[in-house]
This record gives structure tokens, sequence and C-alpha cells, in this order.
């Protein structure tokens, strides 16, 4: 596409080639003696300007295409490049060529004479070639094309087909022919290697059971189940498979004194038990563990305690329960033990001790199928003793309303005031200034023994060994130490403390 530097360029080579001719002429004028070589100048720069015109004119054809301005500098460049091989003709038939006037035009020879010549040396440059100057690069836009990359859209294109005749083959860009028979029964196809059928299934069911299935214990029918496989490590005639999944040797026994036989774990592979559940007869067992037939029923654990007969289906023995365990009962909402007591050989009785607030003893009672739990202090002072002092106050009544509530020893002392504390302990005698009943102590009341540094209770007992004669008896239960659930009793004679 031809532009204004390209018309510029053009217009500056026939500027070249006229002031080269100029030069020749004056050549000329100065002597015939170089007329000829004036002349074969003169036909070179025929030859140039020839050339020169044969340019311009591919370089206008091309600019006729693009814009109309350009068309007319073309024109003009021809105009130029004739006025230029007139000059070389007539400077071939003449020796001497006059000058051109000198009054800032551009002349041109034409039939002999000099001619004002238009549109060369730059007079007829293009203003603008769509709208735009300078150095003028025009795009596909400019001209109203689609640039090379455009893609029409389907609705662009003209003059489609509305159908087009499918390619019949394989391939992903090809199609399947309309009469080709696609089997709708696996008897229209032809069995393959490794084809498996029903009669052939490697696994056809498991235990008779077939689809998804899942195996239980009861599906294992017959054979035996190794014993290897029961648990970890070696079984043995001497091992035994323990609880978390290994075999070792059996654990010791726990169980305590001999009692009547009794069902043990009700509801979770129960048994019957002749020996208390755990070897210290003073530690209270879990009463909804027990269970027992009563009168033709299964009756469990608080349930005993609704006939004469459920009470004395239990064991002799102590049984701690949760809150809501005894429902319909004034301590229904709280926890504590139960303590099933033998009135004689064939009646029994108990005695709840509640441990959450308010603390209390409560005795079992029937009438004929009506049970009470009537509590055991229900106003004032507790139950009579002996005199003795405590907190510095001489008193004959123990100092809380329920009876199985502890005080602390070092608020007590007796009636004379001469042993206070854990003094009390040094002696029969010292001893006998406390009351029946339970007391607490701190790992500092006792200085030496036993109980040094420990805490726990003691519980004195008073009874009658002869007539009018009556004498104490201690027992401790330390809490709190390295010897922690150990039982001392007191030894009289010399007040010391003996392990039970």
């Amino acid at each position: 596409m031809a532009t204004n530097a390209d018309f510029d360029a053009l217009i500056v080579r026939i500027t070249t080639a006229t002031n080269t001719l100029e030069q020749d002429v004056a050549t000329i004028s100065e002597g015939t003696t170089n007329v000829a070589e004036s002349v074969a100048a003169a036909q070179l720069a025929e030859a140039n300007a020839e050339a020169a015109a044969a340019n311009a004119a591919g370089q206008v054809t091309l600019a006729q295409d693009q814009v109309a301005l350009a068309s007319t500098q073309a024109g003009n460049a021809a105009t130029s490049a004739s006025q230029a091989q007139a000059l070389v003709t007539e400077l071939e038939n003449a020796v001497i060529i006059q000058e051109a006037p000198e009054d800032s035009q551009t002349y041109g020879r034409n039939n002999g004479d000099w001619v004002v010549v238009t549109g060369g040396g730059g007079g007829g440059a293009v203003d603008s070639v769509n709208g735009q100057t300078g150095v003028v690069v025009l795009s596909a836009a400019d001209v109203g094309a689609k640039p090379s990359s455009y893609v029409p859209a389907w609705s662009e294109v003209t003059d489609k087909p509305t159908t087009f005749a499918p390619i019949i083959g394989t391939a992903a860009n090809q199609a399947l022919a309309g009469n080709t028979v696609i089997p709708t029964n696996t008897n229209q196809l032809t069995n393959g290697a490794g084809f498996v059928t029903a009669a052939t299934a490697p696994v056809r069911s498991v235990a008779g059971k077939t689809g998804v299935v899942t195996l239980e214990g009861a599906d294992i029918a017959s054979g035996q189940v190794p014993v290897a496989r029961l648990g970890t490590g070696t079984p043995s005639a001497t091992t035994v498979l323990l609880g978390n999944g290994t075999w070792g040797s059996a654990p010791a026994s726990t169980a305590g004194y001999p009692i009547p036989s009794v069902g043990y774990n009700p509801g979770s592979g129960a048994v019957n038990i002749t020996a208390w559940p755990v070897a210290n007869p003073n530690e209270a067992a879990q009463l909804s563990r027990f269970g027992q037939y009563v009168e033709g029923d299964y009756v469990e654990g608080a349930a005993l305690f609704n006939t004469q007969s459920g009470v004395n289906a239990l064991p002799i023995g102590n049984y701690w329960f949760p809150a809501g365990a005894f429902s319909g009962t004034p301590f229904s909402a709280l926890a504590g033990n139960v303590e099933v007591k033998k009135l004689n050989a064939t009646t029994q009785t108990a005695v709840v001790t509640t441990f959450t607030t308010p603390v209390n003893e409560y005795v079992w009672t029937i009438t004929g199928s009506t049970v009470t739990w009537r509590p055991i202090s229900s106003s004032g002072v507790g139950h009579p003793t002996i005199a003795f002092r405590y907190k510095g106050a001489a008193v004959s009544n123990w100092p809380n309303l329920n009876p199985m509530e502890a005080i602390w020893i070092g608020d007590c002392a007796n009636a004379a005031n001469t042993a206070t504390g854990s003094a009390l302990f040094a002696s029969a005698s010292a001893l006998a200034g406390l009351p029946a009943g339970r007391y607490c102590f701190r790992s500092t009341d006792f200085a030496s023994g036993a109980l040094n540094g420990g805490l726990g209770f003691i519980q004195v007992d008073r009874g009658e060994i002869a007539a009018g004669n009556f004498q104490n008896r201690a027992t401790a239960y330390i809490q709190g130490t390295a010897t922690a659930g150990q039982m001392y009793v007191h030894k009289t004679s010399d007040g010391t403390w003996l392990p039970v």
C-alpha cells in the first residue's frame, strides 16, 4: 500500500533527476566538446526517470485501490516523468539549451520551451488517508474489512445447506449407520474369555446368604474357632481369655465372706454368687447389680425393698445406690448406702444412710404390704449420749441431728475435761470418756502411731460386758494416704492401733 512517504520519496527522485538535467545543460553550454558526455548523462537521467516513472505508476496503482486522493498525486508524478522525458528528447536534439527562468518556480521543457511544472516538488502532497495523517498504517477495520483472526458465527454464513450427509464410520467425528443392530439382550452377544455365569461363579452364597453378606457369630454353625484367634498372647491350660482380648493368668478372686446364693449382674451375663463381690466386708456393693426371684418374679435392685420377701432375699451387707434409685421415698433424690441387717432367723430389715444434703438415716419398716422409710431423727439435737464436752460445753446429746454424722475429735473432751482430741484414745479409761458414735480425724491429730499423718473416720462402739460395766471399742478407717483403705482397731490396754 503506497504511503505519503512513498510519494515524498518519488518527488525527491524526480527533483534529483531534474537537477541532474539542469547540470547537464550547464555543461553543454560551456562548450560543444562536452555535448556528447552531456547527452550520455541525459540518457542516463532518462533511464532513471523512466525507472522512476515505472515505479511511480506501480505505487499509484496501489494507492488508487485505497484512496481516491492518492491517484491525483500519482497523476502529477506521471506528468513530471513525461516532462522529464520530453526534456531528455529536446536535449538530444539541441546542443545548447537555454537556462530556465529563475523566479522560484519549477520549470520543465515542453515543445522546446520551459513551462511551469505543477504537482512536483511536494506541491501535491496527500492531506490524509481514511481520516488519518502522519505515518498512516491502515487496519482491516479502517477499510471496512474483518481481521484475519475473525471467525464468523454460523448465523453469518449465507447460502449454507440445511442438511449434511453423514460420514459413516467408527471415529469420534463419524456417525453410526441407522440400520446398525444394537443388542438389547445378553443372548445377542458372544461371551468372551473368562465370562462368568451363575453356575460358574466362584461364590454362590455365604452361610446361606446372598447379595451383600454380613456375617454374625451365629453364622458359624460348625467347626471350632482356633483359640489363638480369640485374643493376643499365647493360650495354654494355665491361661484364660481376659476382657482386654489377651490370654493371661486368671485374676485372683476378690470375693469376700460367704453369702446365700444370689443373682449378680442381671441383664449382663447374670450369674449366681455365693460370696460377697468385694473382699472388704465394710465396702458397699452396687445395689442395682443384685437380683433374685421373689414369689416367682425376678426382682432387681431397689425394688427388692418393696416386700419383706425381697429384703429377705438379699445377703446381709452394705449396698450403695445413686439418686433416683428409691423412687417414692423421702430420699428418692438422694444418694447413699443401704445396710441390710438380720433381725432374727427369718426376718431382715434395712437402714439407709444418705450422703447428700440433707444427711440422715432412714429405717425400713413394713406393715402388711405397706412399706415405710422412717427417718431416725426428725427434730432437735441427736440421740442421748453419756455426758462429755463438745466445743468446750458440756452436752449429753449427740451434737448432730443425724446419729450417723461424724464430729471432729478435736472438738471433743471427756466430762472432766482431762483428755481432749486424740488423747481420748490413749488408754481404755480415756476412751471411756467418749460416747458411742462416729468421729473424724485430720492428718495432724495423731502425732505418732499408725494414724499419724492420715485422715479418716473412727467408729466408737459402747457395750455392757457385765452388769453395769460399760466399755468402749474403737475402729479407725484411713483414707487419703499411702495406706488408704486400711482399717485399724484400738488396743485398749495401751492405746495403740493395730491393722485389721
